[in-house]
């Protein structure tokens, strides 16, 4: 399922216009989510396996929903298991709760928009809540969905790809056959 949402960011210092979009697109992404536990069933969509991936944004947003969700009254009507950021960050001292989902980080050294030390912070703020965390940066990789996502980009000799369906099922719990959908042919994301 792929979610439009409004843009915007979300910072202690951000004009109040900036805070009301980036809590638009938060709702947004819990309206999704929401819809999914009400109606996925009848488009053999299982509200018990529930991960959130996002991009530069995207990132920011689902980064938020699935661990500072009490803090911002944002609650999804489901259990996330597992998320992935790619190339994002969470804007404020978010606390990762107790049962908050296992994350996948991977996000470019050379990143401009989201400097590399925003998601080594992420990383270290997971890991200090004892959230199960992978990172993987990227060498000489700037910001951007094509720069990270594409099949050629490799961490340890397999294609971020190949990692994101191996985090996914451990976040699952999943055995057996997997099965694998890929809309996204224009982006060069499906195999």
């Amino acid at each position: 399922l792929t979610v439009g949402m409004q843009l915007g960011q979300r910072n202690r210092t951000a004009p109040p216009e900036q805070v009301a979009a980036a809590l638009a697109a938060f709702r947004d992404t819990v309206t999704a989510i929401n819809w999914v536990a009400e109606v996925g069933t009848s488009y053999q969509l299982d509200k018990d396996r529930i991960a959130l991936l996002g991009s530069s944004a995207g990132a920011v947003s689902v980064l938020h929903v699935a661990y500072e969700q009490n803090e911002l009254n944002l609650a999804p009507a489901v259990d996330i298991d597992g998320v992935i950021a790619l190339q994002g960050r969470l804007m404020d001292e978010a606390t990762f709760g107790a049962d908050a989902p296992p994350l996948m980080i991977v996000h470019g050294e050379d990143d401009r928009v989201f400097p590399i030390s925003s998601a080594i912070e992420l990383q270290g703020r997971a890991q200090l809540a004892d959230v199960s965390v992978q990172f993987f940066p990227l060498a000489d990789t700037s910001h951007g969905i094509k720069n990270v996502a594409g099949r050629s980009v490799r961490v340890s000799g397999r294609p971020v790809s190949e990692h994101a369906v191996q985090f996914l099922q451990q976040a699952f719990g999943a055995t057996g056959q997997v099965r694998s959908f890929c809309l996204a042919d224009e982006t060069r994301l499906c195999p």
